[in-house]
């Protein structure tokens, strides 16, 4: 008999230290809404969340406004958020459970997060629209910022032993630690030099990538760069390209022509590019200054452009410039452009610069939004 009576009691024990910490866990809040101003009724809390777990928060809302607050019919600012309430309305000075439901998402890249939940009232009936706002600094954060990084590098044989450098930011909180990050990622991850700026900020650890213009491959290469916490197993990945700026471009990137004053004529411009290199640049002014000597690239450098759209030929004219850039008129005849849309596909010109000793074969994208029709 006192055998059973003493399992009754351990298990009286444990049910009620169960219980306490469930309480513990789901403790509750007061919060009173309050009329703010004379047309705004509204209570906030803080609370502590954990990033990518679904959070209960058990609310004891009460009414301090001298009209009925209709909970009924709650409205979230997000459908990561779900409310229950235990009454349907407040009379002034009662008070209600209301439990909250919230999962902020993975990928939030903030410290802070807030949501706001409205109770208005229903069709038919008078009252003031209440708010909820709950705000909470997040556990487990981790988070890029930006989301994609792009290492661009100069085509220019003079710069490729100079790095390209650019860099980014990892937002986290307790448990993440920079400490225990490690980084992984695409194969040519290897090829990347990352590095850690100091002192970091409470919460922000800034790094920068860099790499040598020489070992990006012309054709450019895209991937991702994986960072993880070992203690915690907390990862996010960030989008990387690293690409090779041609050394003469043309801006814009795509080409729309229209209607010209001349009649028959469709035209556009566009603006070439030249890479520059600021030692180079230097080096061919100093040159420049001795006898016998002329600059190798200068605002008289002659530039020779030629483009194709199709199996048209497109009139092309070098306009006046500097050193580093040419404005360029481009034209072609009506018939010619309505012949490039007959089959429906999408207009490429292929074009060919000649600047200096550089030269370049590239593709640029055209757009024809209104050609005249019947006119020649």
């Amino acid at each position: 008999m006192n055998t059973r009576i003493r399992i009754a009691f351990l298990l009286a024990l444990v049910s009620s230290c169960c219980m306490a910490q469930d309480r513990a866990k789901h403790k509750t809040l007061a919060v009173s809404l309050r009329q703010t101003t004379p047309f705004n009724v509204q209570a906030a809390c803080d609370v502590d969340l954990s990033i990518a777990t679904d959070n209960v928060v058990r609310l004891e809302l009460s009414n301090e406004t001298g009209g009925i607050i209709y909970l009924g019919n709650p409205e979230t600012s997000c459908g990561c958020v779900g409310v229950e309430t235990a009454q349907s309305q407040l009379r002034p000075g009662e008070s209600c459970e209301v439990v909250v439901k919230l999962r902020p998402d993975g990928n939030y890249a903030k410290h802070v997060w807030v949501q706001r939940i409205t109770f208005p009232p229903p069709k038919g009936k008078e009252g003031r629209t209440a708010s909820l706002v709950i705000s909470s600094k997040l556990r487990g954060l981790l988070a890029f910022n930006p989301t994609s990084l792009v290492l661009i590098a100069s085509s220019l044989e003079s710069q490729a032993d100079e790095p390209v450098k650019t860099s980014f930011k990892v937002l986290y909180s307790s448990p993440n630690d920079p400490e225990n990050f490690e980084f992984s990622g695409s194969p040519w991850i290897n090829l990347l030099d990352i590095d850690q700026k100091k002192p970091l900020e409470d919460g922000v650890a800034e790094y920068v990538v860099q790499a040598k213009s020489s070992e990006i491959p012309i054709e450019g290469t895209h991937g991702h760069l994986q960072i993880k916490d070992k203690r915690t197993g907390d990862f996010r990945v960030l989008r990387l390209s690293m690409v090779r700026r041609p050394p003469i471009r043309i801006v814009p990137s795509i080409l729309v022509f229209r209607e010209s004053r001349e009649a028959g004529k469709m035209e556009a411009y566009a603006l070439l590019i030249r890479e520059s290199s600021s030692e180079t640049d230097r080096q061919a002014k100093s040159e420049q200054q001795m006898p016998g000597k002329r600059e190798h690239f200068s605002s008289e450098t002659p530039v020779h452009f030629t483009a194709t759209i199709g199996r048209q030929s497109v009139e092309a004219r070098v306009l006046s410039g500097a050193e580093s850039f040419r404005r360029v008129h481009l034209s072609m005849s009506v018939p010619d452009s309505e012949e490039l849309l007959v089959d429906g596909a999408k207009p490429v010109m292929n074009w060919r610069a000649l600047w200096g000793d550089l030269s370049v074969n590239e593709q640029s994208d055209v757009l024809f939004p209104s050609i005249p029709k019947g006119r020649m």
